[in-house]
């Protein structure tokens, strides 16, 4: 009996094993090629729904506030942001003019410049309260304008004396572009009268927001109408 002549791959059976196995390896791997599917198409752009617009830019032309909390107190530092179409220069100059803060801090009577040593200068600020049957003062020394952020400048006043316990305040001008600057102010005051430090924090964000408006618009045009809030 003749002997049967084997395949150089082996018998069929082994054969018809190995073909199962590469169809199942290919099925695992490729399920859409190995059924003869089509491939998915990717969605369209019409297909995928638009992300929200949640966060839309802010009109930085706006006064913005902020605070900042003052350790082992109930007290804060009081802030205002605001963007200027103005070159730093022009910025500058309406912070220097000192006898012009009765047009720049709200409610404030009276701004006039009293003594001018070394660079420093005194300035005598005076604002009524109890509709008029009395008024806080003072006389806030502020240093010589100094460096901030490379390219800015900051500008910062400290309370010499008065009939309040503490005041500081500090102006800061930073240049974005050629002709616009962002400004910000930071007010802290302690009256050493008995009002609720919520009170005091309420009028100096008022008072914050106030002030850097004002300067934006000396800046701009020339005039503020802060004096007459």
């Amino acid at each position: 009996m003749p002997r049967q002549q084997l395949e150089p791959n082996g018998p069929p059976t082994a054969r018809l094993g190995r073909r199962h196995a590469v169809v199942g390896l290919v099925t695992l791997l490729l399920p859409n090629v190995a059924t003869g599917d089509e491939p998915k198409a990717p969605p369209s752009e019409s297909a995928i729904p638009p992300v929200p617009d949640d966060a839309p830019e802010r009109d930085r032309s706006v006064a913005e506030n902020y605070s900042l909390p003052v350790a082992g107190t109930d007290l804060v530092i009081c802030g205002a942001t605001i963007g200027v179409n103005a070159p730093l220069a022009s910025v500058k100059r309406v912070l220097l003019t000192f006898h012009r803060y009765k047009e720049i801090l709200p409610r404030l009577q009276q701004s006039r410049v009293v003594a001018e040593s070394e660079g420093a200068t005194d300035v005598y600020m005076r604002a009524p309260i109890m509709n008029g049957l009395a008024a806080i003062w003072g006389v806030a020394r502020f240093a010589p304008v100094a460096p901030w952020r490379t390219r800015g400048i900051q500008l910062t006043g400290s309370l010499v004396s008065g009939n309040i316990q503490k005041w500081t305040g500090r102006w800061m001008a930073f240049p974005c572009g050629e002709r616009r600057t962002l400004v910000k102010v930071e007010l802290f005051c302690e009256v050493g009268l008995p009002i609720p430090s919520r009170i005091v924090t309420k009028w100096l964000l008022w008072a914050c927001r106030k002030s850097v408006t004002a300067v934006r618009d000396m800046a701009e045009c020339g005039t503020s109408t802060v004096a007459k809030d």
